[in-house]
């Protein structure tokens, strides 16, 4: 692109950045948000009814299920609250994007009963469960969440598209520093969720006795099980630290500093993001402070920030500052991409190693989730979080590689092959420590590769890249790109 075209473009995207915010239209966006309300409804009845253990003769008496039935218990906890909230307000975003922004008060009438028909079904279907207890305030926080997400919606959507234009710009002029910021800001949300700080004296002192001052204490639940997967863990959590070290040394490069200033620099600032997150763990009551996490943390940085500065240069040379894919080169994503799939392959032995004795007797456990259920919400959330991050990282990479073959089916193909390896890996676990099959992780790699698919395409979208062209390969093609022939 040259100059003058990508000045008339960042012109033109920071005229859309500035202007007054309009009216609600999420033109193009319904039909892809329809199927999202309806695979969001299908998983929010699924957390709602499982483990589904019916209670004796509720078959019989079925055609007597009534509202008489939901109970009038006391105040929810704040945990129950932020639940209710949390799930329900996303189908009030749903359904706003969906019903296409024109009528605001249809749109609030339509959220408010969909969500009173959603969750009075699910009340009335959870007093048939043994294991659940039906509740008139659910159905008002579940109600108040959809209401809260249309509103939301209808109220932010346009301060949401002059944020997309600022963020389209900080994309086009500086990808790497915008890309930095915002793993940056991922790395905090995460590791200091769900931000329970310590307010009183005792507390702090329970936080600096929780904490790990031995460089070479893993943090592992003491079981012999899985004796890779604390380091594992470790490793895991240090990948991101050295994805953002990268990105910071790029971000220095792409701003003509040098490679010395640039490499210090991102090192310098990497480290500044570890010691605050782990200082600031000190003070929550549901995170531990780790001095050998944050030594791996700052060698996994400085090692993402040495390949940024020489191995980049080395593979691509200038290219990288034109497009931001070829930064990311094919041998170092290989490379990262196999390490994450040795770790998933670690993580699978149990205390006598790997065993596929046990892959003919495999058996069925608890239903998917089910584990996430019975564990409180401030563990299994950053769980689930973890997994997905982690599939859907390994499905980018892989369609990364694909696309060279066929640009086309790269994303759909890379989904598939997370997917199967971690089934595999399931099966494995199971094979390796005589345990019951759990398809939970599955789950959530199909739906992270899910995601990633749609991400990929609605990035080319919001970047203003063209999709895959497709590959002539007739030969009435190749003659038309050759041209009639030079007598």
């Amino acid at each position: 692109m040259s100059i003058q075209p990508r000045r008339s473009l960042l012109r033109g995207l920071r005229g859309e950045a500035t202007a007054r915010p309009t009216d609600f239209d999420p033109t193009g966006v319904t039909p892809s948000l329809r199927w999202g309300l309806l695979v969001w409804i299908v998983g929010v009845a699924y957390g709602s009814l499982i483990p589904f253990d019916l209670r004796s003769g509720v078959l019989e008496t079925l055609w007597s299920v009534s509202l008489s039935r939901i109970a009038v218990i006391g105040p929810p906890t704040v945990e129950d609250v932020v639940v209710n909230l949390a799930v329900y307000a996303p189908l009030g975003v749903l359904t706003a994007l969906a019903a296409g922004g024109r009528h605001r008060m249809l749109m609030l009438m339509s959220g408010g009963a969909l969500g009173a028909v959603v969750s009075l079904g699910l009340e009335l279907a959870q007093t048939a469960i043994a294991s659940r207890v039906a509740s008139w305030g659910d159905v008002f926080l579940n109600v108040l969440g959809v209401l809260l997400g249309v509103v939301g919606t209808l109220h932010a959507a346009p301060w949401f598209h002059r944020l997309a234009a600022r963020a389209r710009i900080g994309l086009r002029s500086r990808p790497f520093s915008a890309l930095a910021a915002g793993l940056t800001l991922g790395l905090f949300l995460y590791h200091l969720a769900p931000f329970d700080f310590v307010t009183d004296t005792q507390g702090l002192h329970r936080g600096f006795l929780r904490a790990r001052w031995n460089l070479f204490t893993a943090a592992g639940d003491g079981s012999l099980a899985a004796p890779l997967k604390p380091l594992v863990q470790q490793l895991r959590a240090a990948a991101w630290f050295s994805l953002l070290g990268y990105l910071l040394a790029l971000a220095g490069r792409e701003a003509w500093r040098s490679v010395g200033v640039s490499l210090a620099s991102a090192i310098k600032h990497a480290g500044v993001v570890v010691l605050l997150i782990e200082t600031l763990q000190i003070f929550t009551q549901s995170h531990v402070f780790d001095l050998g996490a944050i030594v791996l943390r700052i060698g996994a940085a400085g090692f993402g920030a040495w390949s940024a500065v020489f191995v980049v240069d080395a593979l691509t040379g200038p290219a990288w500052r034109v497009r931001i894919s070829d930064a990311f080169p094919l041998p170092l994503v290989g490379l990262v991409v196999a390490g994450q799939c040795l770790l998933m392959v670690a993580e699978t032995s149990g205390a006598g190693g790997w065993s596929l004795v046990g892959l003919t007797s495999l058996r069925w456990g608890r239903l998917p989730f089910e584990s996430a259920w019975r564990s409180s919400a401030v563990s299994a959330v950053p769980d689930l979080v973890a997994e997905a991050a982690v599939y859907g990282a390994m499905a980018w990479g892989i369609a990364s590689l694909l696309s060279r073959l066929d640009p086309r089916q790269a994303d759909w193909q890379a989904a598939g092959i997370v997917v199967v390896l971690c089934a595999g890996c399931e099966g494995l676990t199971a094979g390796s420590r005589g345990s019951a099959v759990d398809l939970t992780n599955v789950i959530m790699a199909a739906f992270s590769a899910s995601v990633v698919v749609w991400a990929r395409g609605a990035l080319r979208g919001f970047l203003g890249v063209a999709p895959p062209a497709t590959v002539a390969t007739s030969s009435s093609n190749r003659r038309l790109e050759r041209g009639p022939p030079v007598s």
